[in-house]
């Protein structure tokens, strides 16, 4: 088994917080100056601002989960709870970003295809996603803090984390309305050099804000056990 002491946790944890939420505001400030100096699309027009946040916001969610899926193994595995801890504080961002995910998605989509929501492939696999986020921290929530516990929701993530493969090859695997990768594909970027550089910058940002959420949950979580108001789980 491996043993990972809270305490060595909590002081490499404090000096990443600081690191990352520095970078999270100065990269925003970065973002958002570069969003609204970038060009309108010819046939979205101003509508393809959306993109800035719905692309890094789906991009996370799919990583997140299949980093849920990894540590979820690795408990299996190892049966150790703070990786229980970093998936849940992972599961509740991602949902976040699911969710916005979706909701940016069918306001984009409104102009569009002329309808906010339809049984679309790239739609519904992420929808399944969101249900996933929200199963496992549901089904955490409302059991306590076990060996069994984790457990089975290690088993959760790792059932889960087979959508995120469907949800980014749909739009290749069906007939889709949801436009293929512009980004991400063989082919190459298939997106302005003007419109790209903000997407990323926005990316950045949404990862330094996960990175320091994440270890600040985790940081409150093992606070909390060491306070013993929680029932703490043994390390080993």
């Amino acid at each position: 088994m491996i043993t990972i002491k809270p305490g060595l946790f909590l002081h490499y944890g404090n000096r990443i917080i600081s690191i990352f939420s520095v970078l999270f505001v100065l990269s925003i400030i970065v973002s958002a100056y570069l969003i609204l100096q970038a060009p309108l699309d010819y046939q979205m027009l101003d509508s393809v601002r959306i993109m800035y946040i719905h692309v890094p916001s789906a991009w996370l969610s799919l990583n997140l989960y299949f980093s849920m899926g990894i540590l979820g193994f690795s408990y299996i595995v190892w049966r150790n709870p703070l990786l229980i801890h970093i998936s849940e504080a992972m599961a509740q961002i991602g949902c976040g970003y699911a969710l916005i995910t979706l909701i940016t998605g069918s306001i984009w989509g409104r102009p569009m295809w002329g309808t906010y929501w339809v049984w679309d492939p790239r739609l519904t696999s992420t929808l399944i996603l969101l249900f996933f986020y929200i199963g496992y921290m549901l089904y955490i929530y409302e059991n306590k803090p076990s060996d069994k516990t984790y457990f089975y929701a290690s088993v959760i993530a790792i059932i889960g984390s087979v959508n995120v493969p469907i949800v980014k090859l749909s739009v290749e695997m069906w007939n889709t309305l949801h436009q293929p990768s512009s980004i991400i594909r063989s082919g190459g970027v298939a997106i302005a050099k003007s419109m790209l550089i903000p997407l990323i910058s926005v990316f950045f940002s949404c990862i330094s804000f996960t990175i320091f959420i994440t270890f600040m949950k985790v940081k409150t979580r093992l606070v909390q056990i060491k306070a013993g108001r929680e029932k703490q789980i043994k390390y080993s």
